[in-house]
């Protein structure tokens, strides 16, 4: 279950990576994510924290290995187009980019604050 009050569940509602997918080259392997929660993790690392510009670099991740794998491939009945497909998520990681820009200058930003449950002495002198 993905916890979207986290940062990796917030990336991952912004990639979209909400379901996990089937291994079509040996479908005998578990389902899972696109990514795993350490390598989000790693994109949330490398952009101080910031949901948008991690989730944008995991869309240009994406869009690249789609790229490569994908390129133009034809077939009697299907055909697909691996720099449309890279366009457009690289259009998304341009969005999730500038969202991240504008958030900056107009300082929304929030902090996340644990609570602390340590024993706190409190004296009450009447």
């Amino acid at each position: 279950m993905i916890d979207y009050t986290s940062p990796i569940g917030q990336v991952r509602v912004l990639i979209p990576d909400l379901r996990k997918l089937e291994d079509l080259r040996d479908l005998r392997n578990e389902p899972r994510y696109l990514f795993t929660d350490d390598e989000i993790l790693a994109f949330l690392a490398v952009n101080n924290g910031n949901v948008k510009r991690a989730a944008a670099d995991a869309c240009d991740a994406i869009g690249m290995d789609k790229a490569l794998q994908l390129l133009v491939l034809k077939t009697d009945d299907k055909q697909t187009d691996g720099a449309k497909l890279l366009d457009a998520i690289v259009k998304r990681a341009k969005t999730l980019r500038e969202q991240a820009k504008e958030d900056d200058e107009n300082n929304l930003s929030f902090d996340v604050i644990l609570p602390s449950y340590e024993p706190v002495d409190w004296v009450v002198n009447f």
